[in-house]
């Protein structure tokens, strides 16, 4: 007998989206997690509007992959065509609104921003995130060509990150529980925030940030290889095969020591890569625990054996008979709460919905909201590297009381990136626990007592090995939230493979988009930033906010499964959507056809970055 499926987390949430690309994908991301988001049309139809393949009211082929992919699961309402209607339409809609995300585009300007400010303060209740391309700075501090110096594979990867935000803001606001709730996010600001987090005032991003990674070419094709990980186990593998003594040196057991030979290193590894096929050599590697991964195209995800495994694809329904879309979901998943099913967008607008209040508004009271929105939250941070400490260093700075727990000797030692370790446990308190010990487990354990989330970023065993599954913390506080953010989810075939940011690029697709061959043969990589890992602790961060607004309807805590694979890979956005329905969109397949990857085989002198 099959256990009974809850809601999607956020059903029940009714939001506003009024605006260009990045409101659109808030409000997909949103309409991905349950909420039922209304999408506000022009008051007269653009060229291109509604050119989805599932209304069979145009030709498929010339359906607008971008459209489809950003408006499905969502309903359509359309401006009044008299400008003098517009107000009280607006405030029929807040009303039945719980939140409103804009961004400007041709049917949002300025005077329609206006006229939401006077219709909500008629109304007396708002949740309004309001998105700007840009912040303009007096001293011209901050800066704004960053965006343009980014290769993006995608162009939908950039505005994603904006659009998170957004939708994290979103909860943020209806957590407040009918308060009055308005944030003004920035693009640009967005992205430099982060950047300026991570790289502080370095402004020269040539080839990837990190030299412990490298593009090397195999038998075959390219493969993401690294000097991090099992090094042992690689070292001796390379030396056994005829490889130079030194590489098995105990001096470079030390992570710090192979940093600064990195490039003599790889000149081996590299030598060493080309005698194996990408796949194989990725297959052992990761039966090793390195974290390698061949170069593969966006075409292959459509077939993955662990994205269908995970069902990360799809089937939408359709309309008059036709054969359904298959979309991307949303890469978070929540244990015991359904997944709801991609509809196509709209074909027509439709009326406004009810305007009886179903989210967090119905019954409040509207006060305007004082201190940090997430102060009287507490939150157990076991998370290291990039994706987990980002996600919390969010909460902590929206207010969350976060606790990072750290191993004996951890704060006292020197870590290779040690600016960015540092200002990503900015805000938090640091606590020092050996969770190997007996005595350790039980401290940490009396914590949970008292927290409200437990996030980690570790591999999928880590948590269970410390006796710290979601099973044992139910059992101790039955509201605990837990996320857990890994590589590759907890399910699948490739659940226990290893990754970092440069390993992701290249399995999902990133790297074949955006890379680029120089002289020599050398492949570069598409994103001189670990943008797999920004992307995943933004997801991370709004799976937290999700999960607190769940718990306040389910009363009760639930397990949250964050893959940083499948973030990276829905960031490709309307290419997926190419490469699952390939008999709708066959022209865009060659955009995808990459002759100087397919047959990559270097010469003896390669060089590589």
């Amino acid at each position: 007998m099959t256990r009974e499926r809850k809601p999607p987390p956020l059903s029940g949430i009714c939001i506003l989206e009024w605006g260009g690309q990045e409101a659109s994908l808030a409000g997909r991301i949103l309409a991905g997690l349950g909420a039922e988001v209304w999408r506000v049309e022009p008051a007269a139809s653009h060229p291109g509007c509604h050119q989805t393949a599932e209304t069979h009211d145009i030709d498929a082929s010339s359906a607008s992959l971008t459209f489809t992919f950003l408006h499905s699961g969502k309903r359509a309402v359309r401006l009044p065509t008299d400008e003098k209607e517009v107000r009280a339409w607006l405030i029929r809609a807040i009303r039945a609104a719980d939140a409103m995300i804009t961004s400007p585009c041709e049917h949002f300007r300025p005077h329609h921003e206006a006229a939401v400010k006077a219709a909500m303060l008629l109304v007396g209740h708002r949740v309004w995130i309001r998105i700007d391309p840009y912040e303009h700075k007096p001293n011209g501090s901050h800066p704004p060509a960053r965006a343009n110096e980014l290769r993006a594979p995608s162009p939908i990867s950039l505005p994603l990150l904006t659009a998170l935000r957004a939708a994290g803001s979103c909860l943020l606001g209806l957590l407040q529980k009918g308060a009055v709730y308005e944030e003004a996010l920035h693009s640009e600001a967005v992205l430099g925030q982060v950047i300026d987090l991570l790289f502080g005032d370095s402004r020269a991003h040539t080839g990837y940030w990190d030299n412990a990674f490298a593009l090397l070419p195999t038998r075959d094709g390219w493969v993401s290889a690294t000097i991090l990980g099992n090094w042992s186990a690689l070292a001796h593998a390379i030396y056994d095969s005829g490889g130079p003594a030194w590489i098995v040196r105990e001096t470079l057991e030390d992570p710090a020591a192979r940093y600064r030979q990195a490039r003599e290193i790889f000149e081996v590894v590299a030598r060493w890569c080309r005698s194996w096929p990408s796949r194989p050599l990725t297959a052992w590697a990761q039966l090793r625990r390195i974290p390698f991964a061949a170069v593969r195209s966006p075409i292959q995800l459509a077939s993955d054996a662990h994205l269908r495994q995970r069902k990360f694809f799809l089937h939408s329904s359709s309309r008059r008979g036709a054969a359904p879309l298959r979309h991307p979901r949303v890469p978070i998943l929540f244990r015991g709460c359904g997944i709801p099913a991609p509809a196509p967008p709209p074909a027509t607008s439709q009326d406004l919905p009810s305007a009886h209040k179903r989210g967090s508004l119905e019954g409040a009271q509207h006060p305007s909201v004082s201190g940090p929105p997430l102060a009287s939250i507490k939150v157990l941070d076991f998370t290291h590297a990039i994706a987990g400490p980002l996600a919390t260093w969010l909460l902590s700075h929206y207010g969350a009381e976060v606790i990072k727990i750290d191993p004996p000797g951890l704060t006292q030692a020197k870590p290779i990136h040690a600016s960015t370790f540092t200002r990503l446990r900015a805000g938090k308190k640091a606590l020092e626990v050996d969770a190997e010990t007996r005595q350790g487990r039980a401290q940490l354990l009396d914590l949970v007592r008292q927290a409200d989330q437990v996030i980690d970023n570790f591999s999928v065993r880590v948590m269970k090995n410390w006796e710290l599954d979601y099973q044992r913390l139910r059992a101790i506080n039955p509201r605990i939230l837990q996320l857990r953010i890994t590589g590759f989810g907890l399910t699948g075939p490739l659940r226990h493979w290893v990754a970092y940011a440069h390993t992701l690029h290249a399995w999902s697709g990133h790297t074949w988009l955006g890379g680029q061959l120089a002289e020599g043969r050398a492949l570069s990589e598409a994103w001189p930033i670990p943008y797999a890992d920004i992307v995943s602790g933004l997801f991370g961060f709004l799976a937290s906010l999700v999960s607190l607004w769940h718990r306040e309807k389910a009363s009760s805590g639930t397990l949250i499964d964050v893959s940083e694979y499948e973030c990276a890979t829905f960031a490709l956005g309307p290419i997926l959507l190419a490469v699952a329905n390939p008999r709708v969109w066959a022209d865009h397949l060659s955009d995808f056809q990459h002759p100087a990857f397919e047959k990559a085989v270097a010469p003896a002198g390669v060089s590589f970055r």
